[in-house]
């Protein structure tokens, strides 16, 4: 739940809070638990849907307004910069190919290994050139999902 101040007809502080009620009103006690929506001036500002994700757009929480005597949450959608849009392509892109690597079978089975169980699937299952090569791309596509996530890309 969140509350907002108003003052003549407009909202002058949200979110506002108990503690600021307090600090605003330093004379007077009020009791534990107190429903700060009994003061005059505070108002329970209802939740609204957020609105869809979408990479183009910057969605911001506005101002609440009021409507049929309800203060509502109000969301501002603008559009994102160039690159923003870019970094967020990308960003999608990286969880993409990440949520596919973590699919796979063989990423499932390494992840719950032991140290001893690596090395000994290793010496049982690279036994040429072609299985060597096999095992390293699996483990390079694992170490580059890691690494961007670390480094960035």
């Amino acid at each position: 739940m969140a509350y907002a101040l108003i003052k003549n007809g407009a909202v002058d502080k949200y979110p506002y809070t108990f503690a600021m009620l307090r600090k605003d009103n330093p004379n007077v006690s009020y009791p534990r638990g107190y429903d700060i929506t009994q003061e005059d001036d505070v108002v329970l500002v209802q939740d609204t849907a957020k609105p869809d994700y979408d990479l183009t757009k910057n969605i911001t929480e506005d101002t609440p307004q009021e409507f049929a005597s309800i203060w509502l949450q109000v969301w501002t959608e603008v559009p994102a910069s160039a690159e923003e849009i870019a970094k967020r392509t990308a960003n999608a892109k990286t969880n993409a190919e990440r949520d596919e690597v973590k699919q796979e079978a063989f990423v499932q089975q390494f992840i719950a290994m032991s140290p001893t169980e690596v090395n000994q699937y290793v010496e049982g299952n690279v036994t040429d050139l072609a299985s060597a090569k096999n095992l390293l791309k699996k483990l390079s596509r694992m170490v580059l999902l890691l690494s961007r996530q670390e480094f960035g890309e």
